[in-house]
């Protein structure tokens, strides 16, 4: 059985944290992420979806 997984990565001046589905928390992050960041792209999810399987890159969030 193959399954898609969606990761965020949070890009700091020196580093890179990323937060998968299976992370635990991810889905209070997400909600976090929308009342943290109320400018940010709050359809980043329906993009990265589609095409299944395939490398969907979006930006949420832009300093």
């Amino acid at each position: 059985m193959t399954v898609d997984e969606i990761r965020v990565d949070i890009l700091t001046g020196t580093s890179t944290i990323t937060i998968a589905e299976e992370t635990p928390g991810y889905y209070v992050f997400k909600e976090k992420l929308k009342a943290v960041f109320p400018n940010s792209d709050m359809n980043w999810e329906e993009k990265v979806v589609k095409p299944a399987f395939a490398e969907n890159l979006t930006v949420i969030y832009k300093k």
